[in-house]
C-alpha cells in the first residue's frame, strides 16, 4: 500500500533530515536517510525505494546530479524524485527538467504540503513507469539551446508543482506584508 511505501531521503543537514524522517515516518512510510548525493545513490541502488526526496544543494554530488544518475539507471529510472530547493532562479527549473526530476518543493515548506506532494508522486508513480513519450523538447533559454529529454507528463507535473509553489510563496508574502 502507499502508506508502507519506502522513501529515501538525501539531505546533508542532519536537522532537516531528521525533520523529514519524522514527518514521513509518522505517516507510516518506511524511511531511510543518506547524508549526501553519493551516499544517496548507494542507498537508492540498495533499497530501490518508491520515492526519493532530495535536497538540491549538497557537497560533492548535488540533488540534480543524483537525480540524473537515478534516471540513467535502468533499474531505477521509474523512481520518482522530489527535489527540495529554494528555487530562486528560473534556471533551477531548467536544471530540474534536465535532470529529469519529477517534482519540486520550495523551502521552507509546511508539513502538509510535503505530505500532499509525496502522496501525489506515489499515486502517479505507476503512470511514470510506462515508456517515455517523445524524443524530448528543444528550447532556447538564457541564450542557450537545450534539449530536455523527458516525457510530457513529467514536464507538466514539474512545471505545475513549481507554479503551485510560486503561488503559495506569493500568498505567504502577501500575508506577511499585510501583517507589517
Amino acid at each position: 500500500s502507499q502508506q508502507s511505501a519506502r522513501i529515501a531521503i538525501v539531505e546533508d543537514s542532519p536537522l532537516q533530515a531528521e525533520l523529514l524522517k519524522r514527518v514521513l515516518s509518522e505517516k507510516g512510510y518506511a524511511v531511510e536517510v543518506a547524508r549526501d548525493g553519493a551516499e544517496g545513490l548507494e542507498l537508492v541502488r540498495r533499497i530501490k525505494p518508491d520515492l526519493v526526496v532530495s535536497d538540491v544543494v549538497m557537497p560533492e554530488m548535488d540533488g540534480y546530479d543524483l537525480c540524473r544518475a537515478i534516471k540513467r539507471d535502468r533499474a531505477l529510472s521509474g523512481v520518482p524524485v522530489l527535489l527540495l530547493t529554494s528555487l530562486d532562479d528560473p534556471e533551477d527549473i531548467i536544471r530540474g527538467l534536465d535532470s529529469q526530476a519529477d517534482n519540486y518543493l520550495t523551502k521552507p515548506y509546511e508539513e502538509e504540503r510535503l505530505l500532499a506532494r509525496v502522496e501525489q508522486l506515489l499515486t502517479n508513480q505507476e503512470l511514470r513507469r510506462g515508456p517515455r513519450s517523445g524524443k524530448g523538447v528543444e528550447i532556447f533559454y538564457a541564450r542557450r539551446r537545450r534539449n530536455i529529454n523527458v516525457g510530457n507528463r513529467q514536464i507538466l507535473d514539474l512545471l505545475m508543482s513549481t507554479f503551485e509553489d510560486a503561488v503559495h510563496q506569493n500568498g505567504r508574502l502577501k500575508e506577511r506584508t499585510e501583517e507589517l
